[in-house]
C-alpha cells in the first residue's frame, strides 16, 4: 500500500461522535473521495454507512471473528498490518 497523508487530526476524544465533526468529513468522502481512495481513522471513529462506509477503513479490532479462506485471512491481516502503520505514522507525525 502506498499512500499519502494529507490531513490529520490529532487528540480529538469524545468529539468524533458529534455530528458537526463527522458530517463535513462524510460530505467530502461522499463528494470528492475517488473510488479506492479512503479515511484511515482510528476504530472509535463512526465509519458511517453505504457508500460513506466504502471510503472509511480503520484497523481491525481485537476480538473479531472472520470466517474467511486462509488466503483472503492472510490478504486481510496485510492490509490491517498496512491501516495500522498508516494510522501510527499520522498519529506520530511521520
Amino acid at each position: 500500500m502506498l499512500g499519502t497523508v494529507i490531513a490529520c487530526r490529532l487528540n480529538a476524544p469524545g468529539s468524533w461522535h458529534d455530528l458537526k465533526v463527522t458530517q463535513p468529513i462524510y460530505d467530502k468522502l461522499w463528494e470528492q473521495t475517488p473510488a479506492g481512495l479512503y479515511l484511515v481513522a482510528d476504530t472509535a471513529f463512526p465509519c458511517g454507512a453505504g457508500d460513506v462506509a466504502n471510503h472509511i477503513c480503520a484497523p481491525m479490532k481485537s476480538g473479531n471473528i472472520f470466517q474467511q479462506t486462509a488466503e483472503d485471512m492472510e490478504e486481510m491481516l496485510a492490509f490491517d498490518s498496512e491501516l495500522l502503520a498508516c494510522h501510527q505514522a499520522a498519529e506520530w507525525g511521520m
